[in-house]
């Protein structure tokens, strides 16, 4: 990993291009290598490349997905892979699962392209949760597959396209459709489903737009999580109110504060790379209580408890 230099008298830091791996070693320090391969693996939500889902398959032997609307990008860990990269520093020996063996292919992760949005999570949830009385078709799974295929990385974001708009260049967010491979038709609804439901860790690592998805996901399926939010995006969820003070959700800490009090099972940690590091987790045990009514009604509308009438 790059260390930043942050001078005399301050503490050194992994740079933001090494985060996929400080946010994978936390994983296995804190959940722990077997809860990470259990069910279908990990499931990264809007993972970007598609790195974190690469290293924890390939380094850890854990099933990892990506849920992402653009094509994955794996050239620059592949290349760390074949030159032995992941090994050459002792210290991170132990968050290594296999030996550098340059006659092995490294494997690659299962690809959602997809947005997860709060139509995907009631789709998902709605087969799970007892409070739920009515299940939910296919159809925001499929929306969210097709219109995965029309957004590209614009200087304002990711967006639908539209013509005469600047799409970026950067290696980074730049979707050339030229380099697509063809989509022989949307993923089978059924596999995605059960892929999420059977997941046993749900990660977000500077999600954009999914970050509350991807915890009310978590929630709802009694998942534990680590997701790292990043940008606001206000103008979008203009409806976000902070409990505390009941104004509008306008900057990063306060979106931290909004997401935090999803669930007051809900802990923060800071990531030790640059920056947004700030880290909204919960953990494998506190993750097994059933998620509040008052979060099923924010998902799905009013929905009876268990224990009220339904009449």
């Amino acid at each position: 990993a790059k260390i930043a230099n942050r001078g005399e008298g301050r503490r050194n830091r992994v740079k933001n291009y090494s985060k996929e791996s400080v946010l994978r070693r936390w994983l296995l320090d804190s959940f722990g290598v077997e809860i990470l391969r259990a069910g279908s693996g990990v499931l990264d939500v809007a993972g970007g490349k598609g790195e974190l889902a690469w290293e924890l398959l390939n380094l850890n032997q854990v099933p990892a997905s990506v849920v992402e609307p653009r094509k994955l990008k794996f050239h620059s860990v592949e290349r760390k892979w074949r030159n032995g990269i992941f090994w050459r520093n002792p210290i991170f020996h132990r968050y290594l699962h296999c030996p550098h063996d340059t006659g092995v292919e490294p494997r690659t992760p299962g690809h959602l392209r997809m947005l997860l949005t709060v139509g995907v999570v009631r789709w998902v949830a709605s087969s799970r949760n007892p409070c739920v009385e009515q299940r939910v078709d296919d159809r925001a799974f499929e929306e969210a597959c097709l219109k995965a295929l029309e957004l590209r990385w614009t200087r304002k974001g990711l967006s639908a396209h539209e013509d005469g708009e600047e799409e970026v260049d950067e290696d980074e967010h730049a979707q050339d459709t030229a380099e697509l491979p063809e989509t022989p038709g949307l993923p089978s609804s059924c596999d995605a489903r059960e892929l999420m439901l059977r997941s046993s860790v749900i990660v977000g690592l500077h999600p954009d737009q999914a970050a509350e998805f991807a915890i009310q996901l978590a929630l709802l399926l009694q998942k534990p999580f680590a997701v790292v939010p990043c940008c606001v995006y206000s103008a979008e969820f203009p409806k976000r109110k902070l409990r505390r003070t009941g104004g509008p959700v306008r900057t990063y800490e306060e979106l931290l504060e909004y997401l935090q009090d999803l669930d007051p099972r809900i802990q923060r940690a800071n990531l030790d790379f640059e920056g947004k590091c700030t880290m909204l987790f919960m953990t494998a045990s506190d993750a097994l209580q059933e998620p509040s009514v008052d979060l099923v009604r924010s998902v799905f509308g009013h929905q009876p408890a268990p224990h009220e009438s339904s009449d």
